[in-house]
């Protein structure tokens, strides 16, 4: 369900609701340069950032896998996600694998920890 409301926030550009789903002392290893965003705020910064800079146009969840074990659970698979820059340009397409960890709070699910890893290039032969 975090994936689908992920996806949704994203393509909505809706900053407030994709920050909704973290824990307050959630973690977030975003992709790209190596970086770390430990809480709301944090989060919320690095996710606004992107959100300014690009558009979402695509967001898919891929081959992804999910296990719950009591109040804890954890995903792992890959998404495809295309923006459009702001400041004009041609659309980057950005393809990453992802493990993400959620635990439940009273009946709601947030993320605890989400880490995204962009695919690395195709090796030239």
């Amino acid at each position: 369900m975090l994936a689908l409301l992920t996806v949704k926030a994203f393509l909505a550009g809706d900053l407030e609701g994709l920050v909704a789903l973290y824990a307050p002392d959630a973690t977030v290893y975003p992709p790209g340069p190596p970086t770390e965003a430990r809480g709301s705020a944090a989060i919320r910064k690095v996710m606004g950032d992107f959100m300014q800079q690009f558009t979402v146009r695509e967001f898919r969840i891929v081959d992804a896998t999910y296990e719950t074990a009591g109040d804890l659970s954890v995903g792992w698979g890959r998404w495809v996600l295309v923006g459009v820059p702001k400041g004009g340009g041609e659309p980057v397409r950005l393809e990453a694998r992802f493990t993400s960890v959620a635990k439940e709070f009273g009946s709601k699910w947030l993320f605890i920890s989400d880490h995204a890893s962009l695919n690395p290039p195709a090796a030239q032969q």
